[in-house]
Order: structure tokens, then sequence, then C-alpha cells
């Protein structure tokens, strides 16, 4: 799993530092709702291309949103 932020969007390297840094976290806590449904592996990226920075408890549900999206997806 790959994150990446956009220079473009966040000019200092420290609100892309940090996003990315959440962004891991948020995945780190519910990337078994990968695991426990898929048996294949999977290398995916995910690109944050809001415009302002978001919460923590934000990303958090919007991860969560997109795992189960990814796992509804793929696991057809």
């Amino acid at each position: 799993m790959g994150v990446s932020v956009p220079k473009r969007n966040f000019k200092r390297a420290v609100d892309r530092n940090r996003l990315k840094r959440l962004m891991r976290e948020t995945y780190r806590l519910q990337k078994h709702i990968v695991y426990d449904h898929l048996e294949e592996p999977y290398i995916y990226m995910i690109s944050y291309i809001g415009k302002e920075e978001r919460k923590y408890k934000e990303l958090f549900v919007k991860m969560n949103r997109l795992l189960k999206l990814f796992v509804e997806t793929v696991g057809k």
C-alpha cells in the first residue's frame, strides 16, 4: 500500500508528511478489513486529492469506507 499527497495542494513538506502519516496510521488500524476478506495479495496506491487538511477522525471514517468499497469491488 502506498500513500501520496500532491505538492500542488500542499506546498509545505511538513503538511504533506503529516497527512501521509495520518493516512498510513488509519490504514494500519483497519487493514484487517482487507486481509480478512481477500485471499490474494494486492498492491494499491491511495492518493489524497483534497484541497484542505482533514482531522484524524474524518480520515479514519473515510479510510473505512474506502477499504470496504475496495473489498466489495475486488471480492466479486
